[in-house]
């Protein structure tokens, strides 16, 4: 009876430190308390990990939701067809490469801007062309002109050579703006808004791909050297923008390249031939 007694009590102790463990488990104030037994201590421990296991995994939850309420929408910008065209002889005349060798004067520097701009298909499809949007300002009215765009310096053996020019235009308004071109600073052909529709096809033709109209010509030089520009000229409209790409020169006999296939499944393009020779 007596050693009953005694083997109750290291019983009852051993009962009421698994008690001390419940109870620090549930109220989380003396896990210190049960330190004092290595066994005891391990298996707090573990009995610790357990919540906190719960825990990490309700955080690791709630951050995944956050994430996925916050991706981003997929992108909308319209399909182009990367790759340069065929632009002959004159380096990047597709601007698909940057700007350069391009150079220009922005004569109105209040309300004329330029870009590469990437937002609207080219012509045939491409990433870019050069866009120029005018402005009419009353500080600029008597400007003839509001930027000018140049091309790469090309240098030939003899005056006399023969080519063939072409570029893609479409204007965004029909009203007074003019794009000219220019060859040496000689006047080579003058494109009038007005007679181009609101998407840029010309008036009394087939509708163009993109708004686009191809232009050609033919040209022979009077120097050994040849520099094309483009005047953008706003004169009495409000404002317009000009769009430019896929400019080439070829010589004769040399004929251009099959544009890339384009995604929009779009009628070929307008054109418009003219034959310009110089005087010597």
């Amino acid at each position: 009876m007596p050693s009953s007694s005694t083997s109750s009590s290291p019983t009852n102790t051993t009962t009421s430190g698994t008690g001390s463990q419940t109870q620090s488990t549930a109220t989380s104030t003396s896990p210190t308390s049960t330190l004092s037994s290595s066994s005891t201590s391990t298996s707090t421990s573990t009995s610790t990990l357990t919540p906190t296991s719960s825990s990490s995994t309700t955080t690791s939850t709630s951050t995944s939701s956050s994430s996925s309420t916050t991706t981003s929408p997929p992108s909308t910008s319209p399909t182009c067809t990367p790759g340069s065209a065929d632009t002959g002889l004159l380096p990047n005349g597709d601007f698909e490469a940057g700007l350069s060798p391009w150079s220009l004067d922005l004569v109105d520097l209040f309300d004329t801007s330029y870009t590469l701009d990437s937002s609207t298909p080219g012509a045939n499809g491409s990433c870019t062309s050069f866009a120029v949007a005018m402005r009419t300002n009353p500080q600029t009215q008597s400007l003839r002109e509001n930027l000018r765009l140049r091309s790469d310096l090309l240098a030939f053996s003899a005056p006399g050579t023969a080519l063939h020019l072409s570029f893609y235009v479409r204007f965004a308004r029909r009203n007074a703006a003019h794009l000219v071109l220019y060859a040496n600073g000689q006047r080579l052909r003058v494109l009038r808004a007005l007679d181009f529709t609101p998407v840029g096809d010309t008036v009394g033709t087939a509708a163009a791909a993109g708004g686009w109209t191809l232009v050609t010509m033919d040209y022979t030089t009077n120097d050994r050297l040849l520099q094309l520009s483009f005047s953008y000229e706003l004169r009495a409209a409000r404002n317009n923008t000009i769009w430019l790409d896929q400019v080439s020169i070829f010589p004769p006999g040399v004929s251009q390249s099959p544009p890339p296939t384009s995604l929009f499944l779009q009628p070929p393009a307008t054109t418009l031939a003219t034959a310009v020779r110089t005087l010597p």
